[in-house]
Formats: structure tokens, sequence, C-alpha cells
């Protein structure tokens, strides 16, 4: 059955088919992080469990992983599994729980959750600070040009540069003045400081977790993120960091369909280059229609959990290999937990039980009533 299925022998333990046989899903771990993943489903259904069960097989193995976590809930992988129910199971399949070498970044207003995850003034790329700054099209371009005669990393630079550009070129004082009040803000923002170094959060086996659970406008977050993929591209380009795959949940807010953002720019040449320079993305969604087409149809993989929304799964379909359409009519009544994964992993699609995380999960839903 594996040899038919396609399943690796010794490759990712996602969880056990679903059906009258029982058969560990294992599936190959260079082919998932080299062709990318999207995990897809309604809120519930299980996908940032799923997604945090590919990550600790990973991390097993040695394999860097930075998770771009919105919510914070990925902080959790640092502790052992404690649910009584998921230990029993754990035990059933000859596992253990345990947790993960966790390092977290968070932005300065948030210093609490991790280490200072910053922006160098320098680095940011003029379309990113632009949009953060939510300048017009205009501010961008004297933007553009006084980023490329600055010198140095202090806001106080870039205002010096923007002045002496606005001069030269005859740029309104309005414009000017617009600038400057946009700058003052992003100054207050408190996300300007030493910068983001690839080198000092990716490291093998250890899940570097991009908290962004604090309050903060969201067009900054974007751009954080945005930049954060940029650097690690980069740096996995020039070989200053291993092989690693990026876990980008919500990825429909940083990705988006019908909006152009920077984080959206490199996610975008992520997927369609990333595994020439060995980094993998992995994108987990609840909005499918929401998430950029462009990068959904580069995820080699699909992990589909429950959709019931009939405009997502009209948008889904046509990605989906011919010999997947009749299963997809079952996504509307998956249960929880529960996935139809198909693409270039496995020959056939199949429909997995997901196995219980070894870590604890932190990203349970909060009850309504009060406790007893």
């Amino acid at each position: 059955m594996r040899h038919v299925l396609g399943l690796s022998a010794d490759g990712a333990f996602l969880g056990l088919s679903w059906g009258s046989e029982e058969v560990e899903v294992r599936l190959d771990i260079d082919t998932l992080v080299r062709h990318h993943i999207a995990v897809l489903g309604v809120t519930g259904s299980g996908k940032s469990y799923t997604c945090a069960v590919m990550v600790e097989e990973l991390l097993e193995r040695g394999v860097p992983v930075v998770i771009i976590d919105p919510h914070g809930e990925y902080l959790t992988l640092s502790a052992p599994n404690d649910s009584p129910s998921e230990l029993a199971e754990l035990r059933r399949l000859g596992l253990e729980p345990r947790g993960y070498p966790v390092r977290a970044l968070s932005p300065p207003c948030a210093l609490a959750r991790g280490g200072a995850l910053t922006l160098r003034l320098s680095e940011v790329a003029p379309e990113g600070l632009a949009e953060m700054c939510n300048m017009t099209d205009v501010q961008e371009d004297l933007l553009f040009l006084a980023m490329r005669r600055m010198r140095g990393d202090r806001l106080r630079d870039l205002e010096v540069a923007i002045e002496a550009v606005a001069d030269r070129y005859g740029f309104r004082d309005v414009t000017l003045a617009a600038i400057r009040r946009r700058l003052t803000v992003l100054g207050e923002l408190g996300l300007l400081g030493p910068g983001f170094r690839p080198e000092d959060a990716v490291e093998p086996g250890v899940a570097t977790i991009i908290d962004l659970s604090a309050d903060m406008p969201e067009r900054a977050r974007r751009v954080l993120v945005g930049h954060v993929l940029a650097k690690l591209f980069e740096a996995r380009k020039r070989g200053d960091v291993p092989p690693l795959l990026v876990v980008v949940e919500e990825a429909h807010r940083f990705a988006p369909q019908a909006e152009s953002t920077y984080s959206k720019t490199v996610m975008r040449r992520i997927a369609r280059e990333g595994r020439k320079f060995g980094i993998g993305l992995c994108v987990a969604s609840q909005r499918v229609v929401g998430l950029d087409k462009d990068v959904l149809s580069q995820c080699g993989t699909k992990v589909l959990m429950r959709i019931d929304s009939v405009t997502d799964l009209n948008f889904i379909a046509p990605m989906l290999e011919h010999s997947c359409h009749d299963e997809v009519k079952r996504l509307p009544y998956l249960p929880v937990g529960t996935a139809l994964v198909t693409g270039i992993a496995l020959r056939y699609p199949l429909l997995v039980r997901v196995r219980p995380r070894k870590s604890k999960h932190g990203g349970a839903g909060v009850s309504v009533l009060p406790a007893s």
C-alpha cells in the first residue's frame, strides 16, 4: 500500500490513512519543503495543529523552521503535550510527548514574548517603507530618491536626505510636509533598530517564531513580514544560512488576492524561486479565495481540511489534480483533524487523520461557558 501511494518509509509522519485499513502516512521531507505546502480549511478545522505536526517532524530531523505567527500560538512548541486523550493516542502510535527548541522574536512593543525584532532603516526596501507609511506615488518617488543617497540608519538621516532631494528636484512643500508627518508616525511605532539578522534566526533543529501578536497597524505587520522573508531569501541565496522551511500562518493577510503588498511580492518570489535555493514555503489560511492564487498555485502539496464555502471550493478545484475532484466533494463534511492530502508528495489523493502533536497545542479556542 505504501508503495502504491508513493509514501516514504522514513518521511514526515503526518498521521494515519482514514478508512478501514490504517496506514502510516509518511511524506518525503525533501519533496514537501522544496515544492512548498498549502494547508487550507475553515477556522477550527485543525490547520495550525497540522502545521505544527509537520514542524515537529522537520525539527526532529534537524531542519530549521521560521514561523510567521500572527497570534503567538506556536510558542507552546517548547512544552510537551499534556492532554490526557492525546497522550493515550500518542503512546498507541509508539510516540512520546516532548518539547522542541524554540527562539521567539517579536517587535519591541512585545519584548516580554521574546527577543527584539526591528527594522534597520537602510535595509528596508523603499516600496516597503512607503507602504508602511501609507505614502502616495509622488511621496514614494521622493522617498526612493532619498533612500539612494541616505547616509546612516537613523530616521534623521532619512529626513536630511529627503529635504536635500526635495530641494534639488523641486518637490512641493506640501509633499515634503506630508512625508515628515508620516516619518514621525513611523518613529513612534518603535520598530526601527539594529535590524533582523537571518544568521541569528536560522539554526538546525530550532523553530524561530516571529511573534506578531502585539498590537500594531496591519500595514506595519505586513512590511515586517515582507522584510523578514526577503532577508531570509537573500541569506539563503548567498548560502549564509542552511536550507529551511518558512511557515506563514494567516497567509491571506500577507499575500491577499485583491491587494498589492510588499509581503505578497516577496512570498510570490519565494514560491517561484525558493526550490532552487533551498527555502520552502508553507502557507496556512482559512480564506482560500482571499489568498493570492499565484502563491497558492506554486504549492506542490495541498493539505485540505474542512472547506464548506462553495466559493472557496470552486476557487481551489482548478488547482488540484483531476483524480482529486471526486474527493473534493467530501471536504465540507470532514471532521476536525482530518485532511485530504494531494499533490507531488504522494501518487494519489489520500484522506488522513492527523496524528496528535508531541508538543503542547497553543491554538485551541476559548470556551464561552463559565468555568465550573
